[in-house]
């Protein structure tokens, strides 16, 4: 939260995008960014210039619209797309197109790089974790995938390349923190860990997230996903 001193809080508040020692004792830290950091990345590129010195960036930016985003039943990440629609009076409908969150658990850099190619624009991979010669039965890799990025929903689908199937193996179920957001929205349909973490080789990476994720089945009642124009 900000402030200009003490008793004098006026519901402002800013993201930190690197370490700012000079907030510690002052401010209140209240929230982490947990999807959506590429598009605070890009904002601040707006005001990084060696022309514009000041702290107000060259280009106005607005936040238009804002709400309550509650994990596996609001998209965390997408964008509003103008859909040409005849019947409307201004000629398109809004269309929020979400783009799926990916984690990703490989051997190497390079077979990272082939399914974020894969992938393309259509999701955002959020973490790369490659597994090591130390951790055989993959439950290093498996644990940091599941507790540090499926439990604080901070991914939405993992993919697992075919050389890490041992890692598959090790998540056999999805973290708490999911069953208890599905209890608490009294959903019919219940996600399952297969419908979660996912094999696929780079080539299938996008087909295997709109046909076999849990997303997929959000698509069809609630969700338009990016990419899904492709099946």
């Amino acid at each position: 939260m900000g402030n200009s001193g003490k008793n004098s809080n006026t519901s402002q508040f800013f993201w930190t995008l690197a370490p700012s020692p000079q907030c510690n004792g002052k401010h209140v830290v209240f929230g982490k960014v947990i999807s959506g950091l590429s598009l605070l990345q890009q904002i601040e590129q707006v005001a990084k210039t060696n022309e514009w010195p000041t702290e107000v960036p060259p280009h106005p930016i607005a936040i238009s619209d804002c709400g309550i985003w509650t994990p596996l039943y609001t998209p965390a990440a997408g964008y509003w797309y103008d859909k040409p629609d005849e019947e409307s009076f201004t000629g398109t409908s809004p269309l929020f197109l979400a783009r799926p969150r990916v984690a990703l658990v490989v051997p190497n850099a390079a077979a990272a790089h082939k399914f974020t190619q894969s992938l393309g624009s259509y999701c955002i991979v959020v973490h790369s974790e490659e597994t090591s010669q130390e951790d055989q039965d993959g439950t290093t890799a498996a644990g940091r995938i599941r507790n540090d990025w499926l439990a604080t929903f901070r991914a939405d689908v993992v993919l697992v390349a075919p050389a890490c199937r041992n890692v598959l193996q090790q998540i056999t179920t999805l973290p708490e923190s999911w069953t208890k957001q599905q209890q608490q929205q009294q959903t019919a349909t219940e996600i399952l860990v297969e419908q979660v973490v996912l094999e696929a080789k780079p080539v299938e990476a996008m087909k295997t997230v709109l046909q076999k994720s849990w997303l997929a089945q959000q698509r069809q009642q609630n969700w338009q996903l990016d990419g899904s124009a492709l099946l």
